[in-house]
Order: structure tokens, then sequence, then C-alpha cells
């Protein structure tokens, strides 16, 4: 599995949920950030209960997972033909598309000719089929046409033209389609990938409809029920909820965003449940299903009789095009008997996977943290099902701290509900005793290093991956060394010119890229470690053109997988780009091609839009330029001499601070990126000079504090 799977099952799953938490919300007022947004039903729907906006895409994507062309008549024929037989019986159905269904239907067999006929005569009749019905549905369109962009923006716009003839619901489909077939691919939220789908008339008003979008607030787009209300609201949502830093200590995650801007959504108002659909699809398909909290995972169903983990496979399934999964995830010849009682609480029992089939009696509540197969679902009980892959690699995992710490906030909830609680995976070899040992540290307030050597005690074969271990310390740091997460702080050479530089550090600085040059990977791990060095992983050769960093040279040269790990684990960063603009990632697969386990490794995690980024690299720019253009450096101009740190890197060092020492300056730069942002503090004790801190964001540069030392 690679963080792509986890983003294609974010559709559906993320898109139910947003549907869900809206659902008891509809029709209702704007709601204040005073208010909770909670998943909890209301009036027809049941906690959980997704309606007509999931619905109506299971149809879908239940058509798609066969492996069907949607632009196709007969699939069409099959998707309308499912849309009617759910509407005779669904609890709600949109009025314009019951009006068309019944109309289609009225006229003789169902069929997509009869309905796309009644589509195109209810808007010549009232000129309004503009509402968000096509839209709420789209999401499985685009997963089933990954490798077909052009197929895509056909199929959305056939589609949606089923029941809603307007050219704007097409025109949103075909956008919102774009979208999420890219964040998918690249994971990245950018909304106006597909503009240059529409036609050259009406692309101008989509792109000042997209620019509202980001200036205003979801509330401002009350008129949600039409589809491009809806879609500015949506991205809205998306757009104005700040992207978190993760700071595990605290319990505060990048994949946070997900949550928070599906709260944000429902909190437009109005079409909550439609609304917070449709962002989620983007959401989940950026995220991942991985950052999809397992609270809402374990609420959600619907129709067609389905929960959470369908929807995973449906989304699974449109990827396969109708192939069945080659992978048995019934675990034959796992072990069987693997079981223990936890030893800071009897009532959590720690297992392997054949636990789950022979349940100890007094268990009520199974938290998995591996897939099962549908006949191994307990049943009558509740039942969390987690994703975690037991591998190392970071694109195994993407969220992987959240997704530890959410897994064992489920096994408390469920211990608070007083339910004795089976936590299992395959074996219990390494997933299972490292949420055994978070929950125990978290629940006796002991180092977690302790609460795992007593977890091992009573699962003799555990032995939690390398990557498990780290986010354990991450999430529970040494009691004596609170600041080793919190406060950490990472250096930024940024020195384009040596001579700034002191002899050792630029000696120390060519070994290292002779090294890596020659692909000698011993000598550059040797470098590293020696103390007496000074080797930056980050920086390129001293007064070199081209900015290669060590991880460059590790793409060039097409370095294994193991290689390029131990460098990650080093602390080499994945966004740095050399004098071209090419990440690692670039460097390789111009050179090697893309699809495998380095190039999963090498790809930079999700950032900030790049507009957004460029907008505030400017910014910071300015910042830098002001406290030290004319001052130092007898008049010459910084950029010959330094080479500036971009907003886009902080993302691999979330919640640090990143330290610029800037020569002459005798002082520098913190910098860390904080709710979308930058948090600036500088120190210029040249004369005449002070500390000031800066808040900047694309939007320009704000003085929070100055006059100190």
């Amino acid at each position: 599995m690679t963080s792509m799977n986890d983003r294609i099952e974010g559709v559906l799953l993320a898109t139910a949920a947003g549907d869900a938490l809206g659902a008891p919300y509809e029709f209702g007022p704007a709601r204040g950030p005073e208010l909770p947004v909670e998943m909890v039903g209301g009036g027809v729907w049941e906690p959980g209960e997704w309606t007509d906006d999931t619905a109506m895409a299971v149809a879908i994507a239940e058509v798609a997972a066969t492996g069907a062309d949607l632009r196709d008549s007969a699939a069409q024929d099959a998707i309308v033909a499912r849309w009617h037989e759910w509407s005779l019986r669904a609890k709600d159905v949109g009025i314009q598309t019951r009006s068309v269904l019944t109309a289609a239907a009225r006229a003789g067999g169902i069929s997509a000719t009869r309905a796309r006929a009644e589509s195109a005569r209810l808007h010549e009749r009232t000129g309004r089929t503009a509402g968000n019905g096509s839209l709420m549905r789209t999401a499985p369109v685009a997963l089933a046409y990954l490798d077909d962009e052009d197929g895509m923006v056909d199929a959305a716009r056939a589609v949606s033209e089923l029941t809603h003839h307007d050219p704007d619901a097409g025109d949103a489909c075909v956008l919102w389609c774009s979208a999420i077939r890219h964040a998918v691919l690249a994971s990245e939220l950018d909304v106006r990938i597909g503009l240059r789908h529409i036609d050259w008339s009406r692309r101008k008003l989509w792109s000042e409809r997209l620019d509202a979008a980001e200036s205003g607030r979801p509330s401002s787009f009350a008129n949600n029920g039409w589809v491009v209300a809806a879609l500015q609201a949506a991205w809205s949502a998306i757009a104005a909820t700040p992207v978190p830093v993760d700071d595990p200590v605290r319990g505060v995650f990048r994949a946070d965003h997900l949550r928070r801007a599906l709260e944000a959504a429902v909190r437009a108002g109005n079409d909550t449940d439609t609304v917070a659909a449709i962002a989620g699809g983007l959401l989940g398909a950026a995220y991942g299903a991985s950052a999809v909290p397992v609270q809402w995972r374990a609420l959600l169903h619907g129709w067609p009789g389905m929960t959470a983990r369908g929807l995973i496979d449906l989304a699974s399934a449109i990827h396969r095009k109708g192939e069945p999964d080659p992978f048995d995830f019934a675990y034959p010849g796992s072990p069987v008997d693997t079981v223990a009682r936890h030893p800071y609480d009897a009532q959590v029992v720690l297992g392997g996977i054949g636990v789950l089939r022979r349940l100890p009696a007094d268990v009520e509540a199974v938290v998995s943290l591996c897939r099962v197969a549908d006949g191994d679902v307990p049943e009558g009980m509740p039942h969390v099902e987690v994703r975690l892959i037991d591998r190392v690699a970071h694109d195994e995992n993407p969220h992987l701290d959240f997704v530890l710490l959410d897994a064992v906030r489920a096994v408390e909830r469920l211990r608070g509900e007083g339910h004795t609680v089976l936590v299992h995976c395959v074996g219990a070899h390494s997933r299972t005793p490292t949420i055994g040992a978070l929950y125990g540290a978290r629940l006796k307030g002991v180092d977690i290093d302790e609460a795992l050597a007593d977890v091992t005690r009573v699962l003799p074969s555990a032995h939690p991956n390398g990557a498990f271990r780290k986010a354990l310390h991450r999430l529970h740091p040494p009691r004596l060394h609170p600041a080793r997460t919190a406060e950490g702080t990472f250096a930024w050479t940024g020195v384009i010119d040596p001579t700034m530089v002191s002899d050792p550090v630029v000696t120390a600085g060519h070994q290292l890229a002779d090294a890596a040059k020659a692909g000698d990977w011993p000598a550059v791990f040797a470098l590293l470690d020696d103390p007496s060095r000074s080797a930056d992983i980050n920086w390129w050769r001293p007064g070199g053109k081209a900015w290669f960093t060590v991880l460059h040279q590790a793409a060039w040269h097409g370095a294994s997988a193991n290689v390029v790990a131990e460098l990650l684990e080093r602390g080499a960063l994945r966004s740095i780009t050399d004098a071209r603009g090419r990440t690692p990632y670039d460097v390789l697969v111009e050179r090697h091609g893309g699809g495998t386990g380095v190039a999963r490794l090498l790809a930079p995690p999700v950032s900030l839009p790049p507009r957004v980024i460029r907008a505030i690299d400017r910014n910071l720019a300015e910042l830098i330029d002001s406290r030290i253009r004319g001052k130092m450096f007898d008049g010459r101009d910084p950029h010959e001499l330094l080479r500036y740190p971009s907003a886009g890197i902080l993302h691999e060092v979330p919640g640090r601070k990143l330290w610029f020492p800037v020569p002459e300056m005798y002082g520098g730069f913190h910098i860390v990126l904080r709710d979308g942002g930058l948090d600036v503090q500088s120190w210029c004790r040249v004369v005449g000079g002070s500390g000031q801190a800066h808040r900047i964001t694309a939007d320009g540069v704000v003085v929070t504090e100055e006059g100190f030392v």
C-alpha cells in the first residue's frame, strides 16, 4: 500500500463523513465557532448516517467499480436505474433529481436517454437546473479516470447532465473532479487545475468565482443550494481553514485540516450536508482515509446497507477497474493464539488476528489495526478499523502520529463507555504493542519506554518497527526531556558565497558533496556522524551553482530505498529545490522514472498551495531584505550572497523553528510555520539593531513586537 491508496480510499469516505456531519444542521442558519458541530444525527437521520449526497455517489461508484466506462450508455443506464431504485425508498431526494427521475420513469422504462431528455425539458421549461445535486455525487467519477484526464472531463459532464442540464452544473463537476483527481495523484489541493477544461467563454467567470470563494467565508455563500455557491462554500471552507502544523505533544496534526475544514463547511449553514459532502470528496483525496477520525468512521453507515468499510472497498475497486482484490485479508497462516491482557488494564485485550475469530467472552468492542475480511468483522458490538501499515516508509503511513493517537483515543473512549476492548493486528508483533504502549503510557503517566517494556513482557514476540518507536517518542516524549520534540530547532545554512563562512565548514561541505557525487554512501554517513565536522545534510556544495543537496545526488544516482530512507531519517529535506527549481523527486523522475518505492519516499509532503507559498516567500524575502539590506555586506546585494529559506520546506520540520543565522548580522531569523503563515523573530545586533517579531501570510507582513534584545 502507498499513500496514494490511502487518498483513493479517502474520497468516498470523507464525502460520507462530511455528509453525515452536516445532516443534523441542514437548512439551519450559519453556526458560529462557539457552537459545536458533531456527528449526532437528527430528524430522520441516525448518528453517522449519510444522506442522498453519498447514496447517489455510491450508485455511480458501484457501476464504476465494475470497470465500466461511465461515458457509455450502458453504464449510464445502470446508474440511472440504481438511482431510481434508491429513490423509491429513500428518506430524502433532491427536488430536481426526484422530478427528473419520476418523469423519466413515467415516460417508460427508466434509462439514461430518458433522464437526460427530462433534464433538458425541465431546463427549457424553468431555466433552473443548476442545483447542487450533481456536484454532490461527482467524486467517484474522478476515481474512475485517474489515468485519463480527458475521459474524466467527458464523464463528469455526461453524468451531471443526467439530472442537471445547466452548464454551470457540468462545469462545477468538471472543476471538482479535476481537483479530486489532482489531489489523489499529487497530494495537493488546487481547485484551479481544471479551469483549462472549461469553455473559454465561461473560464474567466469561474476564475472570478473561485477568487470570491478564497476571499470570503463559507457563510458568505448562503444560497448554496445553487451549484456555484455550493462549490464556493466548499472551497472557501477548505481554503479559509488554516492547515495545522504537526505538534504531536499537543495532539495537533496537519491531518486535522480535514476535520476542521469539514466543520467549517457545516458552519456555512443552509445545505450543510451537501456543502460538507462536496468538501469531503476533495479533502479525502488530499489527505486520505487515514485522516478521517476513527470516531466518525465507526459511526458511518447508509444506503445500501453499507458502512465505512464498504466505501473504502468500493473506492479501491474503482481503482482496480473491476479486477478482484489480490490480497486475502483472512491472513491464512497467521498466528491464532497470540493473546494477553494489558499489564495496566485487564479490560484491554491485546492479540493477533486469530483472537478475532475466538473472542474472549468478556470482549464487547474491537479495535482492528489491520484490514480484516468480511467474515471476521465482529457482529453486535462496536468495531473500529484503523489504517495502520506495518512498514517503516513514510509513504505507507502519511499521518502516522495522528493515526496512532486517534487509535488510542478510540480505545480510551470505548473503555470510558465501560467496554472490554480487544486491540489486535495480524500477529501482535508491531502494531498492537505500539498502541498498547501508548495507551498504557497515557493511562499511567509513565515514560513510553517503560510502558513498551511492560507490554512486550506480556507479548514476548512483540517488536514494534523503528518508525513506530520514533512516533511513540514524538507523541509521548521522555518526561526528563520535554523540550526535545516541542522546542527543536532546525538550522538553514543558506550561504551562496563560501567566503562568508569558516574554512572548516567549507571543507566539510566539499567533503560531503564529493562523497555524495561519487555515490559513496558509507562515506556520506561517516561524515554526517563525525562530530568534528560541520557537515550540513541540506547544504549544497559551497560555492556550487547547481544547489544539489545530498538527497538530490541520491536521486541522481538512483540510490536504494534503504539509503534514501536513512538520509531522510537524518533530516534530509525532500522539498528543497536545486538551482533549476527541482526537488530530489523531480530529479529521480527525470533520470529514472517514477512509480518506484524510492519515488514514493522522495515525494514531497503536502504543503500549502504553490501560489500561497510563493506569496509568503516573497513577503519573507522582503522582510529579510528590510532587516539586512544596506546595513552589511559592504553594500552588496544579499541575494548574491544568501539563499533565503522557503515556507515550503517547513512542512518537513513541523512545529520546530528554522534558524537562519546571517553572517555579519550578529543574529538571524527564527521562523516557524503556524496556521498557514509564518511567525518570524529576528535579531540584528549591529549598531542600531534590535529584535522584531512579525506575522507573515500570503497577504502581507505585520509587526507583532519590536524593541526586544
